[in-house]
């Protein structure tokens, strides 16, 4: 069982556990950290995903129903509207958040977009920042969880 002494030098809490746990605890992290990222690409983009990726893209609804119009295109040409390019620039990405859908995020956005300029625009790295969010996110709440309910009895969840 994993539980929280103070230490007698420092008065400071430290966990308790011995070598040969915490090598289990921390290779059971990394294999879930790793079942997390497995497979990000597998499924297409689900229809909320595939707005994200046309709001980071910048352009304007007015944009793609002139393109689309009265005319059939290829799976190609719509994936202009799902990237990022050189004529429309990050306030424009903003401004058209702001435009049409103002319950957005905006920093969302401008975290994802900086992320896809880095890792490109694929599936993959569209959906890692926002399973890192989440991945982060269980160290974040169990600190929080230790800092907010020292006493294990008054904790919310039985892993403080």
């Amino acid at each position: 069982m994993f539980s929280f002494l103070r230490t007698e030098k420092s008065g400071r809490f430290a966990p308790a556990l011995s070598l040969p746990q915490l090598a289990w605890a921390v290779a059971l992290a990394v294999f879930l950290v790793g079942l997390r990222f497995f497979h990000l690409a597998a499924k297409p983009f689900w229809l909320d995903e595939a707005f994200t990726a046309f709001h980071l893209s910048g352009y304007r609804d007015a944009e793609v129903n002139a393109f689309v119009m009265g005319q059939i295109r290829s799976a190609a040409q719509m994936l202009q509207f799902q990237r990022a390019n050189g004529t429309h620039g990050w306030a424009d990405m903003v401004q058209h958040i702001v435009e049409t859908a103002p319950e957005l995020p905006p920093l969302y956005f401008l975290l994802l977009r900086g992320w896809c300029h880095l890792f490109g625009p694929s599936v993959t790295a569209m959906r890692s920042l926002s399973a890192l969010f989440g991945v982060l996110l269980l160290p974040v709440s169990y600190w929080f969880c230790w800092v907010a309910f020292r006493d294990r009895a008054s904790a919310p969840w039985p892993w403080c």
